[in-house]
């Protein structure tokens, strides 16, 4: 069966750079999938079920949404060359948090997604980090 352009979901540019700054490597996402690496690395776009399966890979490994931030906050406060505590409390006296600025983000690259006609809403769902569309 041939597979169509809207059967597969565009793998987002730096994605895998993404990863490994939290510590998580394509091959670690590849294992926890049950996919070939090269599935997954070497092609612009994965077939939905290999892109479901790729999203519960990273969500399993990147742990709960607490987790999650936490390691995301560590990762960017080295970038940033400071301790995560430090940037915790610049955010809270600059009046906001991490887990804010990450929901901002989330919705301003959501709304850059949508106003492009050729990503489906579905891709759109995924690469904000939603598993389903209908959450989104």
């Amino acid at each position: 069966m041939k597979s169509h352009a809207s059967d597969s979901i565009k793998i987002p540019p730096g994605l895998w750079a993404g990863l490994s700054a939290l510590g998580i490597s394509a091959l670690d996402v590849a294992r926890k999938a049950q996919l070939p690496l090269a599935v997954i690395t070497e092609q612009q776009a994965v077939a939905d079920s290999h892109y479901f399966a790729m999203w519960r890979a990273y969500s399993e490994l990147i742990g709960d949404t607490a987790q999650g931030i936490v390691k995301l906050t560590k990762a960017v406060a080295g970038e940033l060359g400071m301790s995560d505590r430090t940037l915790q409390r610049r955010l809270s006296l600059e009046g906001t948090s991490f887990k804010q600025l990450l929901t901002r983000a989330r919705h301003e690259q959501a709304r850059e997604y949508l106003a492009d006609p050729s990503i489906a809403i579905k891709e759109v769902a995924f690469l904000i980090g939603y598993e389903d569309q209908n959450s989104f």
